[in-house]
């Protein structure tokens, strides 16, 4: 068995960021462009990614650490872009809160740019969004919303005329369980620029990479603009503990972790607020009142308001369990949260009312920061699994990169986890896994959608689509993570073939689609759509 596994191909080392000039805001050459930031000269990240971001239309991806300005980065090509007027611009993020947020500010800083700007973000209704995709200058948009646009992307000429498209998260391709929704719309939007033969321009941007040139290679990258950085180039310093606890057997948390999440609290000098990442409400609630008493036996006030005030601010949140623990210094965020109730927590919060703020994992690309943030455990129940599974690795990064620090003060990151996660936690916090493809769990949904809008029309056409992911390239590069025991072109050309005939046979074997034999060895066959394949692809259901 052990003869039959393939080694993974060596990674590439880090960009050294090395002696770099920072660059003046001045050198955006525009004063409406300068008065977009608020400081004077871009930091060292930004500086050496400027002249291929700013001053060229070359396709570009940048990863580097949370907290180094990636969002300034999208402003710089989205600059750059209106500066030529050029055309209508797409921002890719997969997290809902961070569209959110970004689309407030860039609302606030760039509609009045350049003659005015149409600044908008994609919803849930597929003819609304057409609507908003035809008058936006700027549109942004999670990888589902924007998948069910551009899936019959071939009579929608706004999706063609789409100039410039910027991916957010790339690294979150690597979610076993919904990377591949990411991977499948990047893929069809790669597919889609070499079909058209047009200059659009591809902006990556990510946490770092140990294989950013795979990456890079998929989206049009490049090898020399792949500018990919290690951990340590992360701007403030931050303290990462990582403390370990046996016995867990897949508990959310123990109490021994909790006592020393709490320890770290409370030994705090500065008074701000400190954070804690937890499972869920349920267990936000739960960790939140024992919080409370342990706070009580310590004769700890965690208030830092009259509770006449707070009683006040208060009155009107509906999630009353959330109330009475705020009310006795413990906030609580959660997924789904009513709206009121989450901003005045978010407002109490910020102004240090209180000194521990609970939110759940699913709200780390949202949850403010804080100079001490606490992980406390990193398993969760995985309802579609049915089982206990890791946090994400990228949800992971994102807590660290919500760690507020400076110079003068570094910032902490408590990671408590169990026994046997700590050697794997260790080696990832300097060192992160290669992002891999999961595509090949969910190819019968790909292929589904691709069918259904005439992009795929036979078994060739399947061959030549899967040249366009990222699950090609990593097939040649780790074949043994994917089941390739003969990583030679023809070993490699057998697995994809009796890939595509195994999937084909599948969905003809449930009345999805149907196979017209080929007439001759010169023709090949041809695959047509029934109404189910139209069901699924229309409303989204799992062939798995």
């Amino acid at each position: 068995i052990l003869d039959s596994i393939q080694l993974p191909k060596k990674l590439p080392p880090p960009r050294d960021l090395g002696d770099i000039n920072l660059v003046s805001t001045q050198s955006l050459e525009n004063d409406e462009f300068v008065d977009v930031f608020n400081y004077s000269s871009f930091n060292i990240v930004e500086s050496s990614v400027f002249p291929t971001l700013y001053k060229s239309n070359d396709n570009i991806l940048i990863g580097c650490p949370k907290g180094t300005g990636k969002t300034d980065m999208a402003l710089l090509a989205i600059l750059n872009h209106w500066r030529q007027n050029k055309g209508r611009v797409l921002y890719i993020s997969t997290s809902q809160g961070r569209i959110n947020n970004i689309l407030k500010k860039w609302n606030k800083m760039l509609s009045n740019i350049a003659g005015g700007k149409n600044i908008n973000k994609l919803g849930d209704d597929l003819s609304s969004n057409l609507k908003l995709l035809a008058q936006s200058h700027l549109l942004l948009s999670t990888p589902q919303q924007f998948d069910a646009i551009s899936r019959n992307w071939r009579k929608r000429k706004n999706v063609q005329r789409i100039e410039l498209i910027i991916l957010d998260d790339l690294d979150s391709t690597g979610k076993d369980s919904t990377g591949y929704l990411y991977e499948n719309m990047i893929s069809r939007l790669t597919f889609m620029i070499s079909q058209l033969e047009s200059n659009i321009r591809v902006v990556g941007l990510s946490s770092c990479l140990p294989n950013g040139r795979d990456l890079g290679d998929w989206i049009g990258v490049e090898k020399e603009n792949v500018f990919n950085y290690s951990p340590g180039s992360r701007l403030n310093p931050v303290e990462i503990h990582l403390q370990s606890f046996p016995n867990t057997y897949h508990s959310v948390y123990t109490s021994s972790m909790l006592r020393c999440a709490f320890d770290k609290i409370i030994s705090k000098t500065n008074g701000t607020g400190s954070l804690i990442y937890v499972n869920s409400r349920k267990y936000g609630i739960e960790i939140a009142r024992k919080v409370i008493d342990l706070s009580r036996i310590l004769k700890w006030d965690m208030l830092n308001i009259e509770n006449e005030q707070l009683e006040s601010l208060t009155k009107s949140m509906v999630d009353h369990q959330v109330r009475e623990n705020l009310l006795n210094g413990a906030g609580i965020l959660y997924a789904g949260m009513n709206k009121k109730d989450k901003r005045i927590v978010q407002n109490l919060y910020e102004h240090g009312a209180f000194s521990v703020l609970l939110v759940t994992k699913d709200l780390c690309y949202e949850s403010p920061k804080s100079d001490l943030v606490t992980i406390l455990g990193t398993e969760y129940f995985d309802f579609k699994e049915s089982r206990y599974v890791n946090y994400p690795a990228a949800d992971i990064l994102e807590m660290l990169g919500n760690v507020k620090s400076d110079n003068q003060k570094p910032g902490k990151l408590l990671l408590l986890t169990s026994d046997n996660q700590k050697s794997y936690y260790k080696k990832f916090m300097s060192e992160p896994a290669p992002i891999e493809s999961y595509m090949y769990y969910f190819l019968h949904d790909s292929f589904i959608n691709e069918i259904n809008n005439l992009v795929i029309t036979s078994k060739q056409d399947c061959i030549d689509w899967l040249t366009y992911t990222y699950f090609y390239r990593r097939i040649h590069a780790n074949p043994s993570f994917y089941g390739v025991t003969d990583n030679s072109a023809y070993g490699i050309s057998a697995y994809l073939t009796e890939l595509v005939e195994t999937t084909i046979n599948d969905l003809v074997t449930t009345n999805i689609v149907e196979v017209q034999e080929a007439e001759d060895e010169e023709s090949s066959d041809i695959i047509s759509p029934l109404n189910g394949c139209l069901i699924a692809s229309h409303y989204n259901i799992s062939f798995l």
